[in-house]
Order: structure tokens, then C-alpha cells, then sequence
């Protein structure tokens, strides 16, 4: 004996399946996307910020530049003084190429990394304010000639001149 469906409940049966996958699977990937508890406080903080921004903000910006500063800002506002944010290219070129010796030497590029970006070298950001005069010695030991003296002299007046009217910035 055959039991025979009626189309209309046949098309009842259909659609709620495919609310109830629906919802399901709304609600799942909701979840995913959307995390709860104290993540997604902060999530809804970031999107209520960002709505705010497109609405208002005047000017162009790079996503990328955004999602460092908030980083950043993130880092700061934990309040560990020991926690900041590093860019992923700086991370790259500093601590993974730039201070590297040899692959076993990572504690110890970390640690000149600290040690120095605790200070500014100033003749050195100003070098070409004051007419290259803190490479002298590295151009003359270079050139392997002994004209210390003399390159020292053809600069002197300029470097001066350039030196002063750095002071007078300050």
C-alpha cells in the first residue's frame, strides 16, 4: 500500500527544512564571525568605531595603517608596560633579519633591539645637516688614504653652519 503526499505538504515540508538549515547554519557561522563574552564586546567597540569613521572621517586612509594603530592601541590600553605592538615588517626586518648574527643568536638580537631603541643616535639622523661630517672618518677609512685632516677641513665650515641652524631649531 502506497501512501501518497499531497504537493502542497510536500512544499510545507521543503520550506522548513530549508528554514531550519537556514537558521542553523545562520546561527553557526553568526557565531564564528561574531565571538561573544568579552571578544565580542570589544568587536562590536571596533565595529561601532568603524561605522562612525566612514560616516564622519574626511580624507583617505590605509586599512592597513588602521588595523596597526588599533593594534597598537590595543597593546597600550592593557597596561603592561612590558607589552607593545610591533608592525609585522618591522618585526620581519628588525628582529628576523637586521640584528640576526647567526641562527642561534635570537635571544641576543632581541636584546640589542631593546638596548638600541633606547636612545637616538642625533649625528646620525642629522648627518647631511651637518655636510656628512659624522662619516668623515668611516669615508676616509674607506678610501685607505690618510686625508683625515684635510677632508675633515673641507667640510668643517658647512658642517658648522649646518650644525648651528640645527641648534637654532631647538
Amino acid at each position: 500500500m502506497k501512501k501518497q503526499i499531497s504537493l502542497r505538504k510536500a512544499l510545507a515540508v521543503g520550506v522548513l527544512a530549508a528554514f531550519a538549515c537556514s537558521l542553523v547554519t545562520g546561527l553557526t557561522v553568526y557565531h564564528m564571525v561574531h565571538p561573544s563574552g568579552q571578544l565580542g564586546e570589544l568587536y562590536d567597540a571596533l565595529k561601532e568605531v568603524n561605522a562612525i569613521a566612514e560616516q564622519h572621517f574626511v580624507g583617505e586612509y590605509e586599512t592597513e595603517d588602521l588595523i596597526d594603530g588599533t593594534l597598537a592601541g590595543y597593546a597600550e590600553g592593557l597596561g603592561d608596560r612590558w607589552t607593545s605592538y610591533m608592525t609585522p615588517e618591522y618585526y620581519n626586518v628588525a628582529l628576523k633579519q637586521k640584528y640576526m648574527r647567526d641562527s642561534s643568536d635570537k635571544a641576543m638580537c632581541i636584546i640589542d633591539l631593546i638596548h638600541d631603541a633606547s636612545f637616538s643616535d642625533v649625528g646620525f639622523i642629522y648627518n647631511y645637516a651637518i655636510n656628512k661630517c659624522g662619516l668623515i672618518i668611516r669615508d676616509v677609512v674607506g678610501s685607505k688614504q690618510n686625508t683625515f685632516v684635510s677632508t675633515y677641513e673641507k667640510s668643517r665650515k658647512a658642517g658648522e653652519k649646518g650644525f648651528n641652524e640645527l641648534i637654532s631649531l631647538y
